[in-house]
């Protein structure tokens, strides 16, 4: 058997699954979120935030989510969306907060997707 072979399907298979996982939700289930109330943070770093955000996203950049996502969100059964740049942080995030009993938490993605999600949803709710 040729290990070569074997080791590049395994890393191939590995990294389609690291990509889907940060990919995020489909535009559908992210639209049915928001109409539910979910909330959107973006768990970029305050420098990418002030650079290029979405109206209406709030930003807790994901070094300071665990210690800011009771003040922001203290009905941990609130839908909570969350995306960054590339969806590897917001995935690390729903991580978190899903360890913090936030059940209801999904990972949105990338920047340019949750943009695009939410400007065909319409508004964001920020209550």
């Amino acid at each position: 058997m040729n290990w070569t072979i074997v080791a590049a399907v395994i890393l191939f298979v590995v990294i389609s699954l690291v990509v889907r996982a940060s990919a995020g939700l489909k535009a559908e289930q992210a639209h049915e979120l928001l109409a539910q109330g979910a909330i959107v943070i973006d768990v970029r770093s305050k420098g990418e935030f002030a650079a290029k955000s979405i109206d209406g996203v709030i930003n807790i950049p994901l070094s300071e989510l665990a210690a800011r996502i009771l003040k922001a969100v203290p009905d941990k059964n609130r839908i909570v969306l969350l995306h960054c740049r590339s969806g590897s942080r917001s995935g690390h995030g729903t991580r978190i907060l899903k360890q913090l009993g936030y059940d209801e938490t999904y990972n949105l993605g990338s920047f340019g997707h949750a943009r695009k999600v939410i400007e065909t949803a319409g508004a964001v709710r920020t209550d």
